[in-house]
């Protein structure tokens, strides 16, 4: 029984995404989209998987693909709740970084053949929804041209609270609703482009990767309100910043290049377009929530990082519960943490733009304080 409620969860999370939705047939999608194993997989993982199609437009031919991994059978499906993993770009598949990469049960070994069980997969916590979206990303498709998609500028960092306003504002007045949704978390969240601008010009200078003059250029001619149309003395600005950074990896400043190609920063026409701080009303308008705003960055990402998430926040006026302290790891620093109320920021240290890929155990104990709804560990202890 718990197998098919949990089933039946997963398709209420998907009906978001649908414009067309029939419930009758779970039961032999159910068994359909089971997975008995997957190639090169351990023996006896303790857990269950699906992974399949739903169509979310008849029409026009488009279907979204899902990966389901099920908690360990000894915690109990029914018991832990479902986690939603959505990942950004735009055009990232949530199967190959999220699960692959970050938080799913299996970590692909070098021969490419096997896996080996992610000790730190946050399926030991809960239920684990990975969803290719939108159509067109990973194994998502769409048989006709997809205007979300074209014009698909969008990043978790918008999406995700988009989605959880959805569920928010439709369970309002109903004493128990389908969905008991209970908040949401981001990280590396693009929030709009001031604050962005503001954050990530002033994080390339103080940790010195560009120069004095750069940065006092970047603040002078880049609008800070939109980049839907950078002038063009801002795109040569960008340009100067770009050959000043170098050849690193800008989603984690420490981590070697591997194969010799040059920086990837981000562009300003790759940006999200958005009318200035809507994200951040649209924040302020959830606060009733548990909102728990994970900061991937620590120190080593400078696409989003941790300063342009500060700004954010500080726009939105918020009263703080518990001041800025360290969180620990065992005996170690693994980063900061302020708790605002109705919202929780938690930068973990050392980690670049995938926590989890960088920090996989600090990113485990910051998902399981983000599901028990308390604040990070503020005294060294031992796990």
């Amino acid at each position: 029984m718990g197998h098919v409620v949990l089933f039946c969860a997963v398709y209420l999370v998907l009906l978001f995404f649908q414009t067309c939705f029939s419930i009758s047939s779970v039961l032999q999608d159910q068994e359909r989209d089971r997975i008995s194993e997957l190639p090169g997989q351990p023996v006896n993982v303790g857990f269950d998987q699906y992974s399949g199609y739903v169509t979310v437009n008849q029409t026009a031919g488009r279907a979204l693909f899902y990966w389901l991994v099920g908690a360990p059978n000894t915690l109990g499906h029914k018991s832990r709740p479902l986690v939603l993993w959505l990942n950004g770009g735009p055009g990232c598949s949530s199967v190959a970084y999220g699960a692959a990469e970050e938080i799913g049960p299996f970590r692909i070994q070098p021969d490419g053949r096997t896996l080996d069980l992610n000790p730190y997969a946050w399926n030991k916590l809960a239920n684990l929804l990975f969803l290719d979206s939108p159509a067109g990303v990973g194994f998502s498709y769409s048989n006709t041209t997809s205007d979300l998609y074209t014009a698909g500028d969008q990043r978790t960092g918008h999406y995700v609270p988009q989605l959880s306003q959805i569920i928010y504002e439709r369970n309002k007045g109903i004493e128990n609703p389908s969905i008991n949704f209970k908040g949401f978390l981001v990280g590396n969240a693009v929030t709009d482009d001031y604050h962005d601008y503001v954050g990530t010009f002033e994080y390339w200078w103080t940790h010195g990767l560009i120069s004095d003059t750069t940065y006092e250029t970047l603040q002078a001619v880049c609008d800070y309100g939109s980049s839907e149309h950078p002038s063009e003395e801002c795109e040569d600005a960008m340009d100067v910043a770009d050959a000043e950074l170098g050849n690193i990896d800008p989603y984690s400043i420490f981590t070697p290049v591997c194969n010799g190609s040059v920086s990837q920063r981000r562009h300003t026409k790759s940006r999200y377009i958005a009318p200035e701080k809507e994200m951040v009303l649209l924040y302020d308008r959830l606060n009733p929530l548990h909102i728990f705003v994970l900061s991937n960055r620590g120190d080593t990402d400078s696409v989003v990082p941790v300063t342009a998430t500060r700004y954010s926040i500080d726009a939105l006026n918020l009263s703080t519960v518990v001041n800025w302290y360290p969180w620990y790891e065992n005996v170690k620093v693994g980063g900061w943490s302020q708790v605002y109320e109705g919202l929780t920021l938690v930068t973990v240290t050392g980690a670049g733009h995938e926590v989890p890929l960088h920090r996989p155990r600090q990113a485990f104990i910051l998902f399981r304080s983000f599901l028990e709804g308390t604040p990070m560990p503020s005294k060294k202890q031992v796990m």
